[in-house]
């Protein structure tokens, strides 16, 4: 079947999350700390492993920082939930990589649809799509606090073909998540394409996956 949209995910596919979740780290834990040097690249270094690329609660790496440190990144708001302060401030440090914008105009060029379909709440990842400055170039968007259904959920992935007017089979989803993201695209029909940015992974070779992207301008 003819391919007639491309569709990604967004933190650690379009966006550089790495970038941005250890600047709010950083921000985060210099707002309650003074600490410089090796202890602070310490902290911080600690912080993104116990994050896991976002698939961990942040009160958890809170905890795990301060049985380590001694030093509580819950401080750092009134309420005391390192969430709820995550969640208010992440977006404005987001970044996209640095060939996002010239990748997406060349699949536009290209005559291809393109569509987003991300994971977490409406009021968060929305502002990380209006601050990437690329919201506009997506003929769909479909986040998971809007729909109500979360990847791997074949539903939101079938959403957002609906919303471009084709077919799954005629969609191909690029996201890092492999039992988010690959898994749920694959089930719902869509050609799922694996962007792994932290170093090679190991998978079966015969699965219809192109195993081996890096970055998203390899799709070109």
């Amino acid at each position: 079947m003819t391919l007639k949209a491309v569709l990604f995910d967004f933190d650690d596919t379009i966006g550089d999350r790495e970038k941005y979740a250890r600047a709010a780290y950083e921000e985060a834990l210099e707002k309650i700390s003074d600490i410089s040097g090796l202890e602070k690249e310490a902290v911080l270094q600690a912080c993104m492993v116990y994050d896991q690329q976002g698939n961990t609660d942040k009160n958890y790496v809170s905890d795990r920082i301060e049985r380590e440190f001694g030093i509580c990144l819950k401080d750092c708001t009134e309420s005391h939930d390192f969430n709820e302060w995550w969640e208010a401030n992440l977006w404005r440090f987001t970044v996209v990589f640095e060939n996002a914008e010239k990748t997406l105009k060349a699949i536009r060029e290209k005559g291809y649809l393109i569509g987003i379909v991300t994971n977490g709440s409406a009021y968060g990842q929305n502002l990380k799509l209006e601050c990437s400055g690329l919201k506009d170039m997506f003929d769909a968007v479909v986040v998971s606090g809007d729909f109500g259904v979360h990847k791997p959920d074949p539903a939101i992935f079938r959403e957002a073909a609906k919303r471009l007017n084709v077919s799954c089979e005629e969609c191909m989803f690029v996201g890092d998540t492999f039992s988010k993201d690959i898994l749920g695209a694959g089930r719902a029909g869509m050609k799922p394409v694996w962007i792994w940015t932290h170093g090679p992974r190991v998978m079966k070779a015969d699965l219809p996956v192109i195993s081996d992207i890096s970055q998203i301008t390899e799709l070109l």
